[in-house]
């Protein structure tokens, strides 16, 4: 049990590191002010509906930015096998690490959220879901690092977490 625990861990950091590049590739595209600006993208239903900046950046990236939608799809799909990865990793006896990694994967979750429909105070929420995110990042590194000390790694075991990872990705 284990070693399953330590290779389910370490999946979940493989997730998280997924879900931090495509976070970071959307950030790139994303507007982090409330100001409020009238739609002029490709979507033709929204042209000159008066919007939040942060809003129309997120159509931008979703229509018009090469692989946005994937991305972001990628990105949210990611998050939900993350948060369900976390309830199992507590079940089976992490719960130390993965009940506050869980609570701050649910407070990048809603900070997520907000971002996306461009709900004021935007920077408080982007601050939020960045910081979140590291601070869960960090407990999970820390429980690996922890688990590694006492039970080292081998090549099999590395190849059933890149395994599991693609696996993941399929799912």
């Amino acid at each position: 049990m284990e070693r399953a625990r330590q290779l389910l861990g370490d999946v979940l950091i493989g997730i998280t590191l997924v879900i931090v590049a495509g976070g970071a590739y959307l950030g790139s595209h994303y507007a982090i002010t409330d100001d409020v600006v009238s739609y002029s993208g490709t979507y033709g239903p929204l042209q000159g509906v008066e919007m939040s900046a942060a809003y129309e950046s997120v159509l931008t990236a979703n229509f018009e930015v090469p692989g946005g939608l994937l991305v972001r799809q990628v990105h949210d799909q990611y998050g939900t096998v993350l948060l369900v990865g976390l309830v199992i990793w507590a079940v089976i006896g992490r719960f130390r690490y993965a009940l506050p990694a869980f609570a701050l994967a649910l407070v990048a979750s809603f900070s997520g959220m907000q971002l996306r429909e461009g709900n004021g105070p935007v920077p408080l929420w982007f601050a939020g879901h960045i910081g979140a995110t590291l601070a869960m990042a960090t407990i999970m590194v820390v429980s690996s690092w922890r688990e590694a000390k006492e039970r080292p790694i081998s090549i099999g075991y590395v190849g059933g977490v890149l395994g599991l990872l693609v696996a993941a990705g399929l799912f």
